[in-house]
């Protein structure tokens, strides 16, 4: 399953624009704030993984629409942000296995990449 996270994510880095991001507040769920990615109405909220894969802020906000992937392993709910450059990594940046909500459903099939490019994207597979 990971593997095929993996595949989507980089086809998906690869062949897709990426829109403009502005500083986000810490995502919450039901009101209550979370280490985790959101993808929500059209809104995603992800982060740039820190050098040992942890949790960094701010939270980088992708008011982009939200792409939806089908295929034979499932549906995958992918974003991408233009990172700042004060928050832009010296070398990719890859966390998987944190919790992410897709419109109120929590998966942990999720991953957050980063390239020193300034490019992020996040992957989360709902089903």
């Amino acid at each position: 399953m990971k593997a095929t996270l993996r595949i989507v994510a980089a086809a998906a880095a690869a062949s897709l624009t990426f829109p403009t991001i502005a500083m986000a507040e810490k995502p919450e769920v039901g009101g209550k704030s979370v280490n985790s990615a959101q993808i929500a109405n059209g809104d995603c909220t992800g982060f740039v993984p820190g050098p040992n894969g942890e949790f960094t802020t701010p939270y980088l906000k992708s008011a982009s629409k939200v792409q939806r992937v089908h295929n034979k392993n499932g549906a995958f709910s992918m974003c991408h942000f233009d990172v700042p450059d004060e928050q832009t990594p010296a070398s990719m940046r890859v966390k998987e296995g944190f919790t992410c909500t897709v419109s109120g459903v929590t998966t942990n099939d999720s991953i957050m990449q980063v390239s020193p490019g300034g490019r992020g994207m996040l992957l989360c597979r709902t089903n």
